[in-house]
């Protein structure tokens, strides 16, 4: 059922959850009635439905998240399993372990419905809104670096046996959604007559770059296997600044289904692409342009920052030396920071950062060279 397709209907589902996870949910369930209760959709995700369920004298309000059994943004031609959602709810209940506060608490999930009810963050924004707003707390950066260290630390092949590694691989397979990246970031986008492709009008006359060039389509190629096949550490496995909300110089990471073992260099290179689209999209706007300007020297000093508080965090690493394994780091947030702009771009995973008040289109265009400018500065390392 679609939650928004029949309210009451969803509503009373939800109070009848609340009463069936009571020993989890810790939520009065003789206050959480559907009569009583009202509810608002919230976010834009590409994959889930998420509700905002208040009481109607908003005393309490939860999350709901739904996850249909395919991806949303594209329908029921592409099917996507539920099971994604188990599996964030198991990545946030570890990351709350390892990095205490850093997401939101869970009160439960009922993997009949394919629903999770988590902790609503009262006064908190999605970090994309408020960096297309021109805001930005420089806490935050480091804040993100901290978390992904302390996620990646914890559960790193130089800490664990490689006993415990492959138990921490298994537990979090998580198939559909690496399929999912594997196709929409690491091979639709360099595939020149895939037909879910954007290819904005923009762009056209520079995919060449792209699908004319060996040289990158093969270190995408590279990039792939990387991310399908080196097991380091538990990573969040979608990190953006659309995963991530703030409230002033606190941050919440949220939007964990596509964890699972991997490069630790994906979550933060996929952050860092986020940064420098933002960066280049405030850059070309015209009006207040000093103020822009500005603005945008601050998301290019989020990337140092992040990098900076991660590695000052970070307590492990693999290698000769940590210099050298900071080095091989290094390149592969590269290489991923490319694959993700080129596929924010290109492809079907279109953000709003472009499309913003006053952007100019020339932007979209400066980020695509940016993105091909990433494999030309890591090609002889990645190949």
């Amino acid at each position: 059922m679609a939650p928004t397709s029949d309210p009451r209907t969803f509503l009373s589902l939800v109070s009848s959850l609340i009463v069936k996870h009571t020993d989890k949910a810790r939520l009065d369930t003789e206050q959480w009635k559907e009569e009583n209760m009202k509810m608002v959709e919230v976010g834009d995700g590409n994959l889930n439905t998420i509700l905002k369920i208040s009481l109607k004298d908003d005393s309490q309000t939860v999350i709901i998240k739904h996850s249909p059994p395919y991806i949303k943004v594209l329908g029921p031609d592409y099917p996507l399993s539920v099971e994604r959602l188990r599996m964030e709810y198991k990545a946030l209940t570890r990351f709350n372990k390892l990095a205490v506060g850093w997401v939101p608490e869970v009160y439960f999930f009922d993997e009949e419905h394919s629903i999770m009810c988590m902790e609503y963050l009262e006064g908190f924004s999605v970090l994309k809104k408020t960096i297309i707003r021109g805001e930005f707390h420089p806490d935050v950066a480091r804040h993100l670096g901290i978390f992904m260290a302390a996620i990646h630390g914890a559960t790193h092949s130089a800490k664990l046996t490689q006993n415990d590694l492959q138990k921490l691989s298994q537990e979090f397979q998580n198939p559909g959604p690496v399929k999912l990246t594997e196709q929409f970031v690491f091979t639709r986008p360099f595939t020149a007559d895939d037909d879910t492709n954007v290819n904005p009008d923009i762009i056209k006359p520079h995919l060449p770059l792209v699908y004319d060039n060996p040289n990158i389509l093969a270190a995408a190629r590279e990039m792939k296997s990387l991310f399908l096949e080196k097991k380091e550490c538990l990573v969040h496995g979608d990190l953006h600044t659309g995963s991530v909300m703030v409230n002033q110089s606190l941050a919440k990471v949220i939007d964990a289904e596509f964890a699972y073992v991997g490069p630790a260099a994906f979550d933060v290179g996929s952050l860092v692409a986020h940064y420098l689209m933002a960066y280049f999209c405030h850059m070309s706007i015209a009006d207040n342009h000093d103020v822009h300007r500005a603005f945008a020297q601050t998301m290019a000093d989020a990337c140092r920052h992040t990098a900076d508080a991660y590695f000052e965090h970070l307590d492990v690493f693999t290698g000769q030396t940590k210099a050298q394994y900071q080095e091989t780091f290094m390149t592969e947030v590269a290489g991923f920071a490319g694959c993700e702009i080129l596929r924010r771009i290109i492809g079907a995973g279109q953000i709003e950062d472009f499309r913003a008040s006053g952007v100019s289109p020339l932007a979209m265009e400066d980020a695509f060279q940016a993105g091909v400018g990433f494999w030309r500065l890591t090609n002889e390392s990645i190949l």
